[in-house]
């Protein structure tokens, strides 16, 4: 009942839908279109960041096999917890290219300053999210980072969406930072309740996201390097796009909510995104 070879987006919930608003804009801005775009969000079994690594790549991987059925070109990890936990097992185990989102945690220290890292408790714990932290410490030593597992905050802003009187400071850490890192796709809902609650600018990595993904298919740029905070799958490396998309087409793009919660993610992104 779908059309197949579109580029799949995943997220424990609407924390993606995020994501798939930015490649969007990236793609529209260059004119991209007649694209087929699909989204599952796990929302009936999120949070993700509390559950067992196992228990994560279940799910995910679950619902992976329905991508690769699918057929398509390319899958998008818009979850921290997933691309932290899995993003290379699925890599090892699925032909096409899968690129994972990451906590923005090198743009942010570049800068210097106190850094906070808001994200789950699986992100924070998983092993590449320690290597990515010790990297950066190693690249930017004049820079303090900061982490913070925030047990509940995703969960309760997926409860209290829509709701413009929720009020989330008592899950947010003080302190003073220069700058705060959005570790999770469902923070930068409240943004500016982070924002205005620290004094600072946020950052996430959805725009890097948007990037890479049209770089790596449609300009066949890019396909060996190593990104600091979004990777993709082993791929042979060629300067052919993988997709051809159509410019100034009179076919728009289209988007397809997957899973059982697939109507609650689309009425959330037409209230969310769809005008603008």
């Amino acid at each position: 009942m779908y059309p197949k070879g579109g580029i799949a987006f995943f997220d424990s919930g609407i924390g993606g839908l995020t994501t798939l608003s930015a490649c969007l804009d990236y793609a529209k801005a260059r004119n991209f279109s007649g694209i087929n775009y699909y989204y599952y969000g796990d929302n009936f079994r999120a949070p993700y960041g509390n559950l067992s690594e196992k228990q994560i790549f279940s799910y995910v991987d679950e619902i992976f096999s329905r991508f690769q059925a699918l057929e398509v070109s390319a899958a998008v990890l818009a979850c921290n917890t997933a691309t932290a936990v899995c993003a290379e097992k699925l890599r090892e185990k699925y032909p096409f290219p899968i690129i994972g989102i990451e906590p923005a945690i090198l743009p942010a220290m570049r800068g210097g300053g106190e850094i906070f890292v808001l994200a789950t408790v699986a992100t924070c714990n998983s092993q590449k999210f320690q290597l990515l932290s010790e990297q950066a410490k190693l690249l930017y030593p004049k820079a303090i980072l900061r982490v913070f597992p925030c047990k509940n905050l995703a969960g309760v802003i997926e409860e209290n969406f829509g709701d413009r009187n929720a009020d989330y400071s008592a899950l947010l850490p003080k302190g003073n930072p220069t700058c705060v890192v959005l570790g999770c796709t469902h923070y930068i809902y409240i943004r500016k309740q982070i924002e205005d609650f620290y004094g600072c600018k946020t950052i996430d990595g959805n725009q890097a996201i948007a990037k890479r993904l049209f770089d790596i298919l449609f300009e066949g740029k890019n396909r060996d390097e190593k990104p600091l905070f979004c990777e993709i799958s082993s791929i042979a490396s060629t300067s052919e796009p993988l997709v051809t998309p159509a410019k100034n087409s009179t076919q728009s793009s289209k988007i397809f909510f997957l899973g059982d919660a697939k109507m609650v993610n689309k009425t959330k992104y037409e209230q969310m995104f769809a005008v603008k």
